[in-house]
């Protein structure tokens, strides 16, 4: 159990850095009978509903490299994964990566779900 203590009262959006909610679908993240994925958290002076949050550690991982239509390794360029359109409101089901000298680039800790992928070289 975490305690965050001196919390003003307000509405606040969940997001979870750099580990994951167990699952990206409904009830992942509760506060009581209330699915706080999808909507603010309210925190008031009175006692509030106590969050559940079921996080996982284990997400998926992809690798490759990234080449220009010679073939040729592109090192500095920008990848980025953006989940499906359900939620790309959350900006901790995003993942962003820079390929290597050798264009080869690595992201772990990918939430279950569906995305496009996005590389962007300049040269």
């Amino acid at each position: 159990m975490v305690i965050m203590p001196n919390v003003q009262p307000g509405d606040y959006l969940l997001a979870v850095f750099p580990v994951f909610l167990k699952t990206h679908t409904s009830g992942a993240a509760r506060s009581g009978t209330r699915d706080v994925l999808e909507q603010f958290v309210n925190v008031q002076y009175d006692s509030s509903a106590p969050l559940d949050i079921q996080l996982a550690f284990d997400g998926g991982q992809i690798t490759g490299t990234v080449t220009n239509s010679a073939a040729t390794a592109l090192e500095g360029a920008t990848l980025t994964l953006v989940p499906d359109v359900t939620r790309r409101h959350r900006p901790d089901q995003y993942r962003v990566a820079i390929s290597g000298a050798d264009g080869r680039f690595s992201m772990g800790g990918i939430p279950p779900g569906e995305y496009k992928a996005f590389a962007l070289g300049i040269h």
